[in-house]
C-alpha cells in the first residue's frame, strides 16, 4: 500500500511545461530534495522529464529507489487492451522500468484516437481490471484515480481486486470538497491535491481577494508566505501537493513545507475552512464531475472538455469556476481574463 511515507506530501507538477523548461525544474526540484514528480501522457514532455531523472541518476543526485513517479492513463487509452500499451508507451518515455503510481487521468473513456468522442462500449471497472493487470506485471506499484468522485470510487472498491491507493482531485481553499477527502481518508486513500495553489491565483498580487487577506494574514502571523501557509494547510489536512513551477526559488519554499515545524491553530484551520465556496478551476458541463451532472451526462462531458482544451491551448482566457453543487444555470461564475 502506499502510505504517507512513500508518497511526499509536496512533488513537482509538470503540466503546461515544455521541454527546457521541465527538464530544468525536474533537476531544481530533486536537488531542493523533492522525491515526488507527477507526469502524464497528455502533458507532452514525459521525453524531458524522462532526460532530467537520467542525468539525476547518472550524476549521483538521487536513487531510483528513493523517487515517486507517477503517471496518468489518458482518455483515449480506457479499453483494457489499450492499457498496457499506454503505461508501456510512458515508461519509455521517461526512461524507467517502473512507475511508483500510475492513474486513470479522468473518468471520461474517449474512443482511440479521438477527442470528444465518447467511448460507451468500455466501463470503469473494465479499465480499473487493465490496470491491476499492470501491477501484476510489475509495470507499477501502485495504481490509483484522478478526478473521481463517491459513487465511481465505490464501485472500484466493491468490485475490485486491488484497492486505488490515491485520489487525486482539485483542491485549494475555494474549492477544499471536504466530503470527498473524508471518503477518501475512510478509505485509506490518499488524496493528491492538483491545482494546490489555485492555479497562481494564491499571490500578493491577489491580495484584494478576501480569501488571499484571510490567507495573508494567517500567514504574516507564522512568517511564512501565502504559498507556504496554503501548503501548510494542505498538509494539516493530511493532503499530499503538487504544484507546479519552473522558478527555481519557488520550487525550493515549497518544498520548505516537508520539514518546517510550523503548524497552524485550529482557528486558523477553521477560518480557512470557512473561505471554502466550492468554486472548480476547472469547467464541468457534466459528466466528469458527477456530483454536478445533467440528465445528458456525454453533451456536458463534451462541452467541459472543450472549455478543458481552450484553457490549454490558449494563453489569453476566460476562466470559468464551477460550485461544486446547485442547478447548471448557477453553477457558472466568468471571471476576467487573465
Amino acid at each position: 500500500r502506499v502510505v504517507l511515507s512513500m508518497v511526499p506530501l509536496v512533488g513537482l507538477g509538470t503540466a503546461r511545461l515544455d521541454g527546457a523548461e521541465v527538464k530544468a525544474a525536474v533537476l531544481a526540484a530533486i536537488e531542493a530534495g523533492y522525491r515526488h514528480i507527477d507526469c502524464a501522457k497528455v502533458y507532452g514532455n514525459e521525453e524531458f522529464v524522462g532526460d532530467a531523472l537520467a542525468e539525476a541518476f547518472e550524476r549521483g543526485m538521487v536513487a531510483r529507489e528513493a523517487m515517486c513517479i507517477t503517471s496518468k492513463l489518458w482518455n483515449d487509452d480506457h479499453r483494457p487492451e489499450h492499457v498496457e500499451a499506454a503505461c508501456r508507451g510512458s515508461l519509455e518515455r521517461l526512461g524507467l522500468e517502473y512507475l511508483d503510481v500510475y492513474l486513470v487521468h479522468w473518468p471520461a473513456p474517449w474512443k482511440k484516437g479521438t477527442v470528444l468522442c465518447p467511448d460507451p462500449g468500455v466501463t470503469t471497472m473494465d479499465t480499473w481490471r487493465a490496470m491491476e493487470d499492470l501491477v501484476r506485471k510489475g509495470l507499477v506499484k501502485e495504481i490509483g484515480l484522478s478526478n473521481f468522485g463517491r459513487r465511481r470510487i465505490q464501485i472500484i472498491l466493491d468490485q475490485g481486486t486491488i484497492r486505488p491507493t490515491v485520489n487525486q482531485i482539485e483542491i485549494h481553499p475555494a474549492c477544499q470538497q471536504p466530503e470527498l477527502v473524508e471518503f477518501c481518508k475512510a478509505r485509506d486513500i490518499l488524496v493528491t491535491a492538483w491545482s494546490p495553489l489555485s492555479k497562481g491565483r494564491v499571490s500578493a498580487a491577489s491580495v484584494a481577494h478576501h480569501h488571499t487577506e484571510v490567507l495573508a494574514s494567517i500567514a504574516s502571523a507564522h512568517s511564512l508566505s501565502l504559498t507556504q501557509t496554503v501548503l501548510l494547510w494542505h498538509k494539516q489536512r493530511g493532503v499530499a501537493a503538487i504544484p507546479r513551477s519552473k522558478n527555481p526559488d519557488h520550487i525550493r519554499d515549497n518544498f520548505l513545507m516537508l520539514s518546517t515545524d510550523e503548524c497552524l491553530t485550529d482557528a486558523e484551520m477553521k477560518r480557512i475552512a470557512e473561505l471554502d465556496k466550492g468554486e472548480r478551476l476547472t469547467s464541468d458541463w457534466v459528466g466528469v464531475f458527477e456530483e454536478t451532472a445533467w440528465p445528458w451526462p456525454w453533451v456536458g462531458t463534451c462541452l467541459g472538455w472543450v472549455s478543458q482544451l481552450i484553457w490549454f491551448l490558449i494563453p489569453f482566457r476566460v476562466d470559468l469556476k464551477m460550485p461544486a453543487s446547485g442547478p447548471p444555470a448557477s453553477r457558472r461564475r466568468v471571471r476576467g481574463a487573465r
